[in-house]
């Protein structure tokens, strides 16, 4: 079993200025809080060379600067069968080179097997990091040829970014589209057959290399090679790192939890996860999830 992924533990804090209030979008946002945080602005680059470890991100930098990062590959796939089970799932998405629309439930022509666990207004895009695939395939050696970009059925495959530096509700400007980080990746069965075995899901979770959601604010198209510009960054204290540290590891810190809940914009499944985790005491039942139904 691997161990898990941590942020990384040697970075150069950055400053972030206001400069301003956020763009209005063309096409009327379902999300009402979209004019909430003020927009924000590098001054000064960010460094490079940043330490990855293999151990659980019980650490995790909130003064990580926001950057831009670039759309090496952009995906979208049909419900196909999946597993010996002929499962129905979208997970097998295509590259495509034209730009594309990115709509508030998602890319046009993208499609999921299971509506009510994947896709919507806070799941539109799932983005990957490149970087991730070479770790996977160091990790699982034996499964290595498994590991290429598309292989998690992200949408966006990006560069330059990962977890520890992106915070829950950052929002770029991507393409012609405005979009804002929603949620972290949680990992499903369905990776189990993705990748034939039948811990994978379980792994992907340990590791913290889950990937993420975008919510789409402005609709626009979205092409290959697209850098996402840095727009705004409401909640510098919550790095996705740190959310993974809250779901997985630090599951019942009360503070965190109750400060986690008031989060304006986080998605409801996630609200009442937090407050009943509060209310109970107890982390609810991952298994059906992560295990494959019938294993």
């Amino acid at each position: 079993i691997i161990a898990g992924w941590s942020s990384p533990v040697a970075r150069q804090a950055h400053n972030l200025k206001v400069v301003g209030s956020n763009p209005t979008p063309a096409t009327k946002s379902p999300f009402s809080y979209y004019h909430s945080a003020p927009s924000v602005r590098l001054i000064s680059p960010p460094t490079t060379g940043a330490i990855e470890v293999l151990s659980q991100p019980s650490v995790y930098d909130t003064n990580v600067v926001m950057k831009p990062f670039v759309v090496l590959e952009l995906r979208i796939g049909q419900v196909a069968p999946l597993g010996p089970n002929g499962i129905c799932s979208g997970i097998d998405k295509m590259s495509v080179e034209a730009p594309t629309l990115a709509r508030f439930t998602g890319m046009a022509g993208d499609a999921q097997g299971d509506r009510r666990h994947h896709g919507g207004p806070d799941k539109a895009l799932h983005a990957y990091s490149v970087k991730h695939y070479d770790a996977w395939a160091r990790d699982l050696s034996g499964d290595a040829q498994r590991f290429r970009p598309g292989a998690f059925g992200e949408n966006l495959v990006v560069s330059d970014v990962s977890e520890a530096e992106i915070c829950l509700f950052d929002r770029f400007r991507l393409g012609e589209a405005i979009v804002e980080v929603s949620q972290s990746r949680q990992p499903c069965w369905r990776l189990n057959l993705r990748f034939g075995r039948q811990d994978m899901a379980r792994l992907v979770q340990r590791s913290g290399r889950t990937g993420w959601y975008f919510r789409v604010l402005q609709e626009g198209r979205i092409a290959p090679g697209d850098v996402a510009k840095p727009i705004a960054r409401p909640a510098p204290g919550w790095p996705l790192d740190r959310v993974w540290t809250l779901l997985y590891d630090d599951t019942l810190n009360r503070a965190a939890l109750t400060d986690f809940a008031a989060l304006q914009g986080l998605p409801e499944r996630w609200r009442i996860m937090a407050e009943n985790r509060l209310a109970r005491g107890e982390v609810e039942d991952w298994r059906r999830r992560i295990e494959t139904p019938g294993t």
